[in-house]
This record gives structure tokens, sequence and C-alpha cells, in this order.
């Protein structure tokens, strides 16, 4: 892919990516500084909610499967 990935993924239709792709929820976390601005204090909350629309944002542009390997 080229450009930015997070504007890869945010423009990205429903399953249109590959569901065997790789998404890094902190390098995309606004939060993290990660874009030049300062970062915030970490708060796990936050960071749990977060975490939970990434996850369904990419689940729904990748049509990924249900199930988890650990």
């Amino acid at each position: 892919m080229a450009g930015s990935q997070q504007q890869v993924l945010l423009d990205a239709g429903p399953g249109e990516l590959a569901p065997d792709s790789i998404w890094i929820y902190r390098f995309y976390d606004p939060d993290s500084g990660s874009f030049g601005a300062d970062p915030k204090p970490y708060d796990i909350g936050h960071a749990a909610k977060g975490l939970a629309n990434f996850i369904a944002l990419v689940r729904s542009k990748t049509l990924g499967n249900p199930w988890f390997i650990w």
C-alpha cells in the first residue's frame, strides 16, 4: 500500500481490504503522539474504547472472521 496507512483504512469500502491484512492500533491512535502532537496521559478506559472502535473499523473494512488465534 502507498500513502497514509490510516487514510487507506478510512477510505476503503466495506470488505475491500484483505482479511489477512495487519493493522497496529497504537500507531493510528492520535493520543499516542505519533502524529507530532504532545501525547495525552494514558487512560486504560479510553484506550480500551479506542481499541474496540478500531477493531470494529478494521473488521468492517476487511470482513474479518470473528475468531482469534492466540
